[in-house]
């Protein structure tokens, strides 16, 4: 909740058993809109 905006490498992994198993993606993180009242 207190990243900035901007574009973040999100990298993950998991070893067990002698393996491990791991993934990337770029997330991008915006400011969000101000909302009006209906």
């Amino acid at each position: 909740s207190d990243a900035g905006p901007g574009y973040y490498n999100l990298t993950t992994a998991m070893k067990q058993g002698g393996q491990t198993v791991g993934g990337a993606s770029i997330i991008r993180v915006v400011t969000p809109a101000a909302r009006h009242p209906a």
